[in-house]
């Protein structure tokens, strides 16, 4: 389902700019108010009874902590989580004439209203006396469609607080929409090309080259999708004054599997553990048990397949393996990411597949490579590439009816090194570039590279 404010398009940025101006020059209850409008709106593009959805979820949270000083708070506690569920479940995974009831969003909202009640339940923060903050808190337009998943104590401090603009916050805002719209609209939609074509009416016999690349792209197109997202996100509200929590930390950097899923969607990890892990804990259900109900229950929350419960339960295992027989790196310790991130790459095949027998295929093809075939690919690439330069166009050739644009194959490869490269100077060196300059470099690449053909995000289906 695709909005008039598409994230990134130009009616989305002409509309964040309008916002933004009005969130400097009102205050109060009026900003607030407006804030409100705008989220609401945004979401009224996508569908208008996801507002009305919304609107519900929101005030039966607002309005249901009231009766927390009743005796059967408890049992009032647990009718509004499973009032919340229940919208989650009816949207997810009901149909209606129409088709599938269109779910952009509800997750998040349903997080953070699940989270916000569970809180004011537990003493550890005070309920919100005012609906419109509330309303605010959980349909807050930039990070409303994807997360990061955000707490009250977090956020809803941060909606009632005064803003003065600042250059050095303003230009950082600036700096992490353009990285998040490179990510997205240069690399990622680039990358989704070539694993489109590998996903796409899968054979074992197809070309194992192909079903390699495919593999090893989604690891990338995935996390760059997803993580321009929430850089987009961070940066839209970071132009209001408004700090979003991070919800990647370089997770392909990751020495272990458990390293990998705290820097991986950073925001989810943290509700997940503290509104189900710890609480089955709390009913004496053992750790490894309650780590793969955490992992199923989030694999079918992404969608009732088969694909998405193997993947759950793989990453579980590997986690529980590599707890019980801990590997001894030794002097080759610096390879432990390459591992981990060799295994969740192969992890990543039944959640990427549209079926276990494709997920199979994929993995049968990519087993079959042989040198001779390479080295033609390797060839024909060159001499492609000596096409482009010389005439201007040219194609990769994966099959008769397997070919991608060479200009599109150059440019993910080449934009996807120079941001491995950048990732982990990062890392390790903490670079610090001039914003000015990274802001005009950004933009440049993206006025010049960006792909005029971008999908919507990934997790926008979730």
């Amino acid at each position: 389902m695709h909005s008039i404010l598409q994230v990134g398009g130009f009616n989305y940025i002409l509309f964040s700019a309008i916002v933004i101006a009005l969130s400097f020059v009102l205050k109060g209850t009026a900003r607030k108010f407006v804030l409100l409008i705008a989220s609401l709106l945004f979401y009224a593009t996508f569908s208008w009874y996801l507002v009305l959805t919304v609107l519900l979820l929101g005030l039966a949270n607002f309005y249901g902590v009231k009766l927390f000083h009743r005796p059967n708070r408890r049992s009032i506690y647990w009718l509004i989580i499973l009032f919340n569920l229940l919208i989650l479940i009816l949207y997810k995974y009901s149909a209606n004439t129409e088709g599938y009831l269109i779910s952009i969003g509800i997750s998040f909202v349903t997080f953070q209203g699940i989270g916000y009640v569970t809180d004011v339940y537990r003493n550890e923060i005070k309920r919100s006396n005012d609906p419109v903050h509330f309303l605010l808190f959980i349909s807050f337009f930039p990070q409303l469609v994807a997360g990061p998943i955000e707490s009250f104590k977090d956020l809803g401090f941060q909606l009632t607080q005064k803003v003065k603009f600042n250059w050095d916050v303003f230009s950082n805002g600036l700096k992490l929409i353009l990285y998040g719209a490179v990510l997205k609209f240069v690399v990622a939609d680039r990358l989704a090309l070539i694993v489109d074509t590998a996903y796409t009416d899968v054979t074992s016999d197809q070309n194992s080259l192909l079903s390699i690349l495919g593999v090893f792209f989604f690891s990338f197109q995935i996390y760059f999708d997803f993580f321009a997202y929430c850089l987009i996100a961070a940066g839209i509200a970071g132009l209001m004054g408004i700090q979003l929590s991070q919800n990647f930390n370089a997770p392909y950097l990751s020495n272990s599997f458990q390293e990998f899923w705290k820097n991986w969607h950073i925001t989810l990890h943290v509700w997940l553990k503290k509104y189900l892990f710890k609480p089955l804990l709390s009913l004496k259900i053992n750790p490894v048990t309650s780590l793969f109900i955490v992992f199923i229950l989030s694999s079918l929350w992404h969608g009732i397949n088969l694909t998405y419960v193997l993947w759950g339960v793989l990453s579980a295992a590997v986690i529980i393996i590599e707890k019980k027989i801990p590997l001894s790196w030794g002097p080759v310790r610096f390879l432990k990411p390459l591992f981990v991130f060799a295994v969740v790459t192969v992890l990543w095949i039944p959640f990427r597949a549209q079926s276990i027998d494709d997920a199979l295929a994929i993995i049968q093809s990519a087993s079959q490579i042989q040198l001779a075939p390479s080295k033609l690919f390797i060839a024909d690439l060159i001499y492609q590439s000596q096409n482009y330069l010389s005439i201007g166009f040219g194609q990769v050739d994966f099959g008769p009816t397997q070919t991608i644009s060479f200009s599109d194959f150059f440019i993910a490869i080449i934009g996807l090194s120079l941001i491995i490269i950048y990732e982990l100077l990062n890392k390790f060196l903490k670079l610090r570039i001039n914003k000015e300059l990274t802001i005009i470099i950004l933009l440049g690449v993206l006025v010049f590279f960006g792909f005029s053909e971008g999908s919507q995000f990934i997790y926008f289906q979730f």
